[in-house]
């Protein structure tokens, strides 16, 4: 698909690159390189794990989950009460019962993979099979 121009100043993603796979996110990131002009910006508002940074995973998972848990003190709801919720607000049933038939366990956006290990739940309804549902780059290994 070609884009609508042929040279941008700035390109911004948040939330989506994460589900790409290695070879496809190179891909796209060659793509953007040539179509952000000289002195342009890319910016991906997103958290990639990179399994060659260890250290900088651990802290980035820390830092992370003290703001969640921060969040959650002070009454933000979580991932799942949000869907909840959603699901309540007449504007928002339709779409949020659509999204749970598509994504079914994983509509809530968590992962409830078994303790201790990498395997995931073993949902059959993940709208991208072989792959764990909830921001993981992961693979399935579904029972």
């Amino acid at each position: 698909m070609k884009p609508p121009h042929d040279a941008y100043d700035a390109v911004l993603t948040a939330t989506a690159l994460h589900w790409l796979h290695r070879e496809p996110l190179a891909d796209l990131y060659g793509r953007v390189a040539g179509l952000v002009r000289g002195g342009g910006l890319f910016m991906d508002a997103d958290h990639m794990i990179d399994e060659s940074t260890p250290r900088i995973n651990a802290a980035e998972r820390e830092q992370r989950h003290a703001r969640m848990d921060q969040a959650k003190r002070n009454g933000t709801l979580g991932r799942a009460e949000w869907w909840q919720f959603a699901a309540k607000v007449p504007v928002l049933a339709q779409p949020t019962a659509r999204r749970y038939e598509i994504y079914g366990e994983h509509a809530d956006g968590a992962c409830r993979r078994r303790r201790g290990t990498r395997a995931c739940c073993g949902s059959r309804d993940s709208a991208r099979p072989g792959r764990c549902g909830a921001r993981s780059r992961t693979p399935c290994r579904r029972p």
